[in-house]
Formats: C-alpha cells, structure tokens, sequence
C-alpha cells in the first residue's frame, strides 16, 4: 500500500510566513472534458493557465525581451517560432489534465499579461522545477515575489492535497521543487529563492553559465515506485 504523503514541517512553516506577509491566495481547478484551468488571485495578481493564444504577448513583454531573457536559459530572447513550441507544449500539459505546466501573470485592475511562473517537470526523480519572469517594466514591485509565492505555497500545497482526494492528478510522487539561478550578475532571483526558504544544494554549469540550484521539500521524503511524467523536460 502507498503510504500517504505528509507536508513537510519546513516547507509548513514556510507557508505561514509567506501567508502572514502576503495573505493565502484564492486557487481553484475547473475542467473542461479532459483539460485543466487553474486560477489563482493573490492580492494584486491573477494567474491563470497558459494557452497558445498568449504568444503575442509573451513574445512583446517576456521571451522576446532580450532584456528580460538576459538571465533565462542560454541567455537570448526567443524567436516566435521558440515562443510557439513553448506555449504549445505547455497547454498539450493542460489538455492532458496535467498540473505542471505555466502560468500567466496579470494585474488583477488591468488587462494584459506581466509574467510567467511554470511549476514544471524535471530531469531530477520526484522533483517540479520551478521557473518564472516579469515584464521588465513592472521589476522592483514585489510582483516575482507574490506571484511564485502563491505557486509554492498555494498552488503545490492544493496539488498534494487534491492528489491524495483524485480530484487532482499530479502524474508521479513528486517531494520537492528546485528553481536555479545564476551564480553572478542575477541576484535578485537568488534573493527571491532564499526569502522562500529554498537551500541550495549546489553549484554547477548550465545553459553555458555557472548556476545556483536549489531546493525547497514539499512533503516528507520515501520512495515510490513509479513517478510518471514528472520526469519529462520543462
């Protein structure tokens, strides 16, 4: 029998900070056949599933920004085509009822996408990896902070729990989120991650640059046999 999944006291704790700050975001998950919506409303945001129809503004404000991507991936700003085959791999996510995938990030007084937070598979066994961007017009107002931190600390928490339910399917076991940052010339992110109570765990080349990895345990760890999708790319 598998043995139920416990929150971790750590990652506890790190939620009734981040909730005491900044409030419990509002999330909830409706279908539609097969595929999966999710909204959440913080209490100056309002992230919702990414589709297809957002590649012009992800192109506009986020992976087209050459300024915004300087610390993304290999570095550059993506071309269309890249920002396409992104945006439909995650909403094949949704489709298939998949919670790991990305969300957009708007303003909840004003229309238009801000950013992107993805909670995604990972390379690493039983892990999400975590990822996210703001227009580079909105940085400095506290946006990254409260839009991961509903993800971490709401969104990943409703997960475990609606998988425990089956109303929710997270596809694989998954304990743990990791996000990585660069080494140098990005601390901010770094900032970001440890103000959420992530360790870092270790430091190593990716994407041609030396990056920060780090970790933040949901639940109390065990082995399971079978972890699904969870291992896909994100």
């Amino acid at each position: 029998m598998k043995k139920a999944r416990e929150f971790s006291k750590n990652y506890l704790e790190s939620c009734a900070k981040f909730h005491e700050k900044y409030g419990v975001a509002d999330v909830s998950f409706e279908y539609d056949e097969d595929r999966l919506y999710v909204y959440i409303y913080t209490e100056r945001l309002y992230l919702k599933s990414v589709g297809i129809k957002d590649v012009e503004s992800y192109d506009k404000f986020l992976f087209g920004d050459p300024e915004v991507m300087k610390t993304m991936s290999s570095g550059n700003k993506w071309s269309k085509e890249q920002i396409t085959e992104r945006l439909g791999l995650w909403e094949v996510r949704w489709k298939t009822g998949s919670p790991f995938a990305a969300l957009k990030v708007s303003l909840q007084e004003k229309d238009g996408i801000i950013g992107n937070v993805c909670m995604g598979s990972s390379e690493e066994k039983f892990s999400s990896e975590l990822s996210y961007i703001i227009a580079k017009s909105l940085w400095g107002k506290g946006y990254a902070t409260e839009a991961v931190g509903s993800v971490l600390f709401d969104y990943a928490q409703r997960i475990v729990e609606s998988d425990k339910n089956h109303s929710v399917p997270a596809q694989g076991e998954f304990q743990r989120i990791i996000a990585t940052a660069l080494e140098q010339n990005n601390p901010a992110s770094n900032k970001i991650l440890e103000n959420m109570d992530f360790t870092l765990y270790k430091t190593a080349e990716k994407f041609g640059a030396m990056r920060n990895f780090y970790e933040l345990n949901i639940v109390e760890k065990y082995e399971v046999q079978n972890i699904g999708n969870i291992q896909e790319h994100n």
